[in-house]
């Protein structure tokens, strides 16, 4: 099947920034990620934004080992996620005719997808989830004659019926696993990890006083 990850196999790859959003509490300081994350091979530099809640990692390593900075986020106590260089899988069944290497060359025109790989039933996109759109990558899939349905993360979007769209989208933010929040009038969309439940985001609306017309999932 095809696809790529173009530098994997290249040890002298230019080092990237890859950007991560992270949560804590009161009682943990986000100073105990920057030490965690620092410790991980192919880290060269940790740097916390504490304006945005994100923190910059200069890293050399491969892209299938991103993975391990999450895993030194959750032992530390502050979880953090990739965001612009986040792994991001979905469930690929053929449907009519099937053209594997035209959904790779579509998904790989999408913009905010860095890298794709099209696996017997599954797609692993490495993707930027800022400028990711879920439309297009189901698009990519119709166009080449796939169903693609999500599996580890989740698109939401809702319309704000009480209340303000930004203070809602402010504290859906504050959710463990809501990694990007935007708004289009009074509506909110966002990606979550596929962790993220519904009452979740109903319960951080109303925490400003705002109410949430029915959540969907396109």
């Amino acid at each position: 099947m095809p696809g790529g990850r173009p530098g994997d196999s290249d040890p002298k790859r230019e080092p990237e920034v890859v950007v991560m959003r992270y949560f804590f509490n009161a009682e943990i300081e986000p100073t105990t990620l920057k030490g965690a994350l620092t410790k991980v091979k192919g880290v060269e530099k940790v740097e916390l934004k504490a304006a945005d809640r994100t923190v910059h990692v200069t890293w050399s390593g491969k892209c299938d080992d991103l993975a391990a900075l999450e895993a030194a986020a959750e032992k530390a106590a502050v979880p953090a996620y990739l965001l612009s260089h986040a792994h991001v899988v979905f469930g690929a069944k053929a449907k009519k005719d099937p053209k594997p290497e035209q959904l790779y060359r579509e998904l790989i025109a999408i913009s905010g997808v860095r890298h794709a790989h099209v696996l017997p039933g599954a797609l692993d996109l490495h993707t930027d989830l800022e400028r990711l759109a879920i439309l297009e990558v189901r698009g990519a899939g119709t166009n080449a004659g796939f169903e693609v349905l999500i599996k580890t993360h989740v698109w939401m979007e809702a319309d704000v019926t009480e209340g303000e769209a930004e203070k809602v989208a402010k504290e859906l933010s504050l959710v463990k696993g809501v990694l990007v929040v935007k708004t289009l009038g009074e509506r909110v969309m966002f990606w979550a990890l596929k962790a993220v439940t519904d009452d979740q985001v109903k319960k951080a609306a109303e925490k400003v006083g705002a109410k949430l017309g029915a959540i969907e999932k396109p």
